[in-house]
């Protein structure tokens, strides 16, 4: 499944959005190795989206100068055709920073971008 297709699955399905997502950060955050899964079992997804929304009051700054600043996503937002485009192009740029940066990304475009850089 390329990404696009993986973008399109987590948009018709947000618990597995959700549980890769914990399951992504719980691995880097125990320091497994990146081919490692972690198997321990999952919270609720209520549980796991107030794991999230905590993590990102956390990171809020760095992804800030990342997504609005450093990709410039207000003026290049156009340039993609459709929500899966954008979130591919910005998870590959985030990818550095963030070993969870498709599911992080996604997350974080369905909270809304545009909001998010006008702070």
């Amino acid at each position: 499944m390329n990404k696009i297709e993986l973008s399109q699955t987590y948009q018709d399905n947000n618990v597995l959005l959700y549980e890769t997502w914990y399951q992504k950060h719980m691995a880097a955050k125990l320091g497994l190795k990146e081919d490692v899964e972690f198997k321990g079992l999952l919270p609720s997804i209520d549980e796991i989206k107030k794991i999230f929304l905590e993590w990102f009051e956390n990171n809020k700054v760095k992804l800030y100068q990342l997504i609005c600043v450093q990709f410039e996503y207000v003026t290049k937002k156009e340039k993609y055709q459709n929500v899966s485009e954008l979130i591919v192009a910005l998870s590959e740029f985030l990818a550095p920073d963030y070993s969870d940066s498709f599911e992080i990304t996604h997350m974080i475009v369905t909270m809304g971008l545009d909001k998010f850089c006008q702070q």
